[in-house]
């Protein structure tokens, strides 16, 4: 089945897709990535509500709000992906399992390590709704995400999640900080925003702390600005993301 023809049969050029941030590359790596994204419309913007936990990041969500994510095209796309998602989530799951085929193969034609982030712009249970994208290719695909949802997380911790999909906790004001230190003695990776100067299209990155107290102990840090991939394998374990 081709991807891109399904696709464009539902009014979208393809199921997944890239940006700026997910193309940056990631520095003293000795392998080279190539990370794809599914971006549908955050919150209820589709009419179906595909971010369960979000609260007053619906009125500024850089998934709908910032640089391209404006432009209509883009948001015709994502709302033409989430209304066959709503529709027929059967043949949606079919279009996006072959878009990830296609991904793998060229990745490993170009001898690159695939990588996938099924919520680009959403917070679904991917590993419930579609597990087969985890399971098919293993460690040819890695797959990462950042989730509100604090189930996903303590499946992670009690062993129930696949080995190939790596969830960080994106910390926000319902954050109970005594559980997010928690998270982090688990081995979770936790998110931050921090106020800190950002300048996409110069590349110019604010300083950010090294270390930061969570709960009355300190962890360590790492700039989640350099680059979108979030696997332990670059990021560590038990490490605060901070986002600018």
């Amino acid at each position: 089945t081709n991807p891109s023809v399904l696709s464009r049969q539902f009014g979208f050029s393809s199921v997944l897709t890239d940006n700026y941030k997910l193309s940056k590359i990631v520095a003293n790596s000795s392998i080279s990535f190539d990370a794809k994204a599914l971006m549908l419309p955050p919150h209820n913007k589709s009419g179906k509500n595909f971010c369960a936990a979000a609260d007053a990041c619906i009125h500024s969500c850089v998934t709908w709000f910032s640089g391209r994510t404006n432009d209509p095209n883009y948001r015709r796309a994502a709302m033409n992906r989430a209304k066959l998602f709503i529709e027929n989530q059967e043949l949606f799951g079919k279009i996006l399992l072959a878009g990830l085929r296609k991904h793998v193969d060229t990745c490993e034609r170009d001898d690159k390590q695939a990588c996938f982030r099924p919520n680009g712009s959403s917070d679904l249970p991917f590993e419930m709704l579609y597990p087969i994208i985890f399971t098919e290719f293993g460690d040819s695909l890695l797959c990462y995400d950042y989730t509100k949802i604090r189930s996903r997380i303590h499946r992670v911790i009690d062993g129930h999640m696949m080995r190939n999909y790596s969830l960080t906790y994106s910390v926000n004001e319902h954050s109970d900080m005594s559980e997010v230190r928690y998270f982090l003695e688990s081995g979770i990776n936790c998110a931050v925003v921090v106020d800190a100067e950002y300048v996409p299209s110069i590349d110019y990155k604010g300083p950010i702390p090294k270390t930061m107290t969570i709960a009355g102990k300190r962890f360590r840090c790492v700039d989640g600005d350099s680059h979108d991939i979030r696997i332990p394998s670059l990021d560590g374990s038990g490490k605060l993301i901070l986002l600018r």
